[in-house]
């Protein structure tokens, strides 16, 4: 009869402790920006013209490897008004983005994203600069995850001058910032 009482009390007290752990979702980067070189995203912007993101090469910059993005913005009439560059990378489980400021002629990296963050969780910079070599990294002084699923996770970047909302898709990347006045129609992912 001892014998019979550890089969029935075992798996209930296994149950009963699994069922009050905290449910974690974790993501690598990759699943929610998928950066290869020929990946395209398609996005229609508030002023109903269109912008095409695509991946065009990788890059060595300070010793970190960068993703090349070629941003292509369309007026009304789908004629190619201006194209800028920024460079990605991944960090763990964050997001940079690498672009020239010509206000002050000089380089800075700004966090994007940091997919382990959990629904609710802020992150708070209070160093907007640092050194880094010859680059300056620059947080945004908070990033909070609004919602976080399996699929989707949108993240709200605000600070003293700005406040917008980034949606990324699982398997596809940014579906919608808030900032750009962006949404995504259509991509291409390899």
């Amino acid at each position: 009869m001892k014998i019979y009482a550890v089969y029935v009390a075992l798996p209930i007290v296994c149950f009963v402790i699994s069922c009050s752990t905290a449910y974690k979702i974790s993501h690598s980067s990759e699943e929610f920006m998928p950066l290869s070189v020929g990946n395209k995203w398609y996005y229609e912007t508030a002023e109903n013209s269109k912008m095409i993101k695509e991946v065009v090469s990788q890059d060595s910059i300070d010793g970190n490897m960068y993703y090349r993005i070629s941003y292509t913005k369309f007026s009304q009439d789908s004629i190619p008004s201006n194209t800028f560059y920024l460079h990605e990378r991944f960090d763990s489980d964050t997001l940079f983005v690498l672009q020239f400021s010509k206000y002050d002629d000089n380089w800075f990296e700004s966090i994007q994203a940091i997919y382990s963050l959990e629904e609710n969780e802020i992150v708070k910079y209070k160093n907007r600069q640092k050194s880094y070599g010859n680059i300056r990294v620059r947080g945004f002084n908070n990033l909070k995850v609004i919602e976080k699923s399996d699929e989707e996770i949108n993240f709200n970047l605000y600070g003293d001058h700005y406040n917008y909302v980034m949606t990324y898709k699982k398997g596809i990347g940014l579906i919608y910032d808030s900032s750009w006045g962006i949404k995504l129609i259509d991509c291409n992912i390899k």
